[in-house]
């Protein structure tokens, strides 16, 4: 999985397109540490200078603020909040899929949901944002998860919403094929 952003396609990104990608790089790798290993290979000194260095760094903020909170997420000794990670990741998807580093964003997007692996949205978030790029097999993992998890949640809506979306190229390729009929519009 790389994780640098698309949007570095040219020969020598500017210098702040340069310190974004390593930046998304390194808080990718954190998240996804932490979610593999939890917080015994973070350096809470370390994640505290690496956020003081992006709130006070110049380039976008729109993917500095949520990589500082992850920094900080990361680097508290209590430990993280999943649900703060997990937003941050999101934050940081949104970013970079607005600045066409799309592999970043859905690297991102999977680091959100593996970051708090029992709330079925990120999963469904994660799913759907796959299924839009392309990346079915992928989109297909996340939805199946995100339908479990949501059903023993109790939240019928997210349930549905996952069921719905897993079935949705399925039914959008039966219609172009003729397989089955359609419905009538409501």
């Amino acid at each position: 999985m790389d994780p640098a952003p698309e949007g570095a396609r040219s020969e020598e990104p500017p210098p702040a397109g340069r310190a974004a990608t390593a930046a998304v790089q390194r808080g990718l790798r954190a998240v996804l540490r932490w979610a593999d290993e939890g917080s015994a290979g973070l350096d809470p000194g370390a994640m505290a200078e690496w956020e003081r260095d992006l709130l006070l760094a110049s380039w976008d903020p729109g993917a500095r603020l949520p990589l500082a909170v992850l920094a900080r997420e990361l680097g508290d000794p209590a430990g993280p909040e999943p649900e703060r990670v997990a937003w941050a990741c999101l934050c940081v998807t949104e970013w970079a899929l607005e600045s066409g580093a799309v592999k970043a964003g859905l690297a991102f997007a999977e680091a959100a949901a593996r970051a708090w692996p029992d709330q079925g949205r990120y999963a469904w978030a994660a799913g759907r944002l796959l299924r839009t790029h392309g990346r079915e097999e992928e989109a297909e993992t996340w939805l199946r998860r995100a339908a479990q998890l949501a059903g023993r949640a109790g939240d019928w809506e997210g349930q549905a919403r996952s069921l719905l979306e897993l079935v949705r190229p399925r039914q959008e390729g039966s219609r172009r094929d003729g397989d089955e009929e359609q419905a009538p519009a409501v």
